[in-house]
């Protein structure tokens, strides 16, 4: 077994494991009664956390994979990033489901009357075309460079998500969201130093198959 297939086939299925762990676990607290009174509060909470701790994770793999040259990384970013819009749809539908009862009237009161939400559910919505267009087919139907720059979006959506956490936030209890902030922080940063001095490594060359090297003569 080759690095490659031992990551596609051993690691990449443990980490989608661990991924779906927190949603395993919530559902099966939520129907055996073990959550108890504060259900609803722990998975609206919990399914928010999770959503930006993957999408601040699928941020950080790009600056991971370029310092340290761990290109094995790039095969978790649109898992990570799908996982991250999964746990998205979760906290939106237990908000809107079991908060207000499928209750629309009381979601546009809160949208015009809370900013917290009003952002994250703008944020939500930025998410959508991120998801849609991380299939390969649409990749190539959109062209790369167009791609490349819907995809930069997520930079508002990380901002406008970790805003949305610290608005609902008393003052006591911020260090969550400034963690947060300082991960993405630090990954802005990044981003800015390496598009002035990130090199990408030089791909190796290779012979095809069936082909023989060609050596000139000597003089």
């Amino acid at each position: 077994m080759t690095f490659s297939q031992y990551i596609s086939w051993v690691v990449k299925p443990i980490v989608f494991f661990l991924c779906l762990l927190p949603a395993i676990s919530l559902a099966i607290g939520f129907v055996d009664g073990r959550l108890g009174m504060q259900s609803l509060d722990l998975v609206t909470q919990t399914t928010g956390e999770w959503a930006i701790r993957l999408l601040l994770i699928t941020l950080l793999l790009t600056p991971l994979r370029e310092l340290f040259n761990w290109m094995w990384l790039a095969k978790f970013r649109r898992m990570m990033g799908l996982f991250a819009f999964f746990y998205a749809n979760l906290h939106l539908i237990t908000y809107v489901t079991l908060g207000h009862r499928n209750t629309f009237d009381l979601v546009l009161h809160d949208l015009g009357d809370r900013p917290f939400v009003a952002l994250g559910m703008v944020a939500y919505v930025m998410m959508w075309p991120l998801a849609v267009t991380s299939l390969n087919t649409v990749v190539d139907w959109m062209g790369k460079d167009r791609w490349r720059k819907l995809q930069r979006t997520v930079y508002g959506v990380a901002t406008l998500t970790i805003v949305h956490v610290a608005l609902q936030m008393e003052s006591a209890f911020l260090v969550e969201p400034l963690v947060y902030l300082l991960i993405f922080a630090t990954i802005m940063v990044y981003r800015s130093w390496s598009k002035r001095h990130y090199v990408p490594p030089k791909k190796k060359s290779s012979v095809r198959s069936g082909e023989k090297k060609t050596v000139s003569p000597t003089a």
